[in-house]
């Protein structure tokens, strides 16, 4: 009888202790939205662009000069989705660059399969391009006059002449 009753506390006790882990797994769970919010605004430190001129790197573009800016939302009639990010030329304020004769954005073509650049002449620039943000946490140049498959993705360096 006494070994019946020390072979139900031990199982008490390891059902408490089963219980108690089930509890704090379920409350992992239970944060798992927040996990996620921590996770996109980490991918977004992906976002790293040097920034040339003359040569010489002037400025690091990161994630966090990049969501500081204000982001605006760009419709495009041949694009599925909206595209969500910083102006260019709000970047460019940001970095103190007013005098240039153009902006040439390296990055990759679509598929990332090879390296790709675009040039935007000053006359040229306007405030529907943008650095929409990838799904990988990268920028993508975001230009209206150009179709959706020429876009540039994965922007890796801005040279300012």
């Amino acid at each position: 009888m006494h070994r019946i009753r020390i072979f139900l506390v031990k199982r008490i006790k390891i059902l408490a202790a089963l219980l108690v882990f089930t509890g704090l797994s379920l409350a992992g769970l239970a944060e798992q939205p927040h996990e996620k919010q921590k996770e996109s605004a980490e991918k977004a430190s992906q976002c790293s662009i040097a920034v040339v001129r003359s040569g010489a790197q002037i400025a690091t573009v990161t994630a966090e000069l990049l969501t500081g800016l204000e982001t605006v939302d760009l419709t495009l009639p041949d694009v599925k989705k909206t595209q969500s990010g910083p102006r260019l030329l709000d970047l460019l304020t940001a970095l103190k660059v007013t005098e240039y004769k153009q902006v040439k954005a390296y990055g990759y073509a679509k598929g990332r399969l090879a390296t790709a650049e675009y040039t935007i002449l000053k006359e040229n620039m306007h405030d529907r391009i943008i650095l929409s943000y990838s799904r990988r946490g990268t920028a993508k140049l975001a230009v209206p006059e150009l179709a959706f498959d020429d876009w540039l993705v994965d922007v890796y360096k801005l040279e300012i002449e």
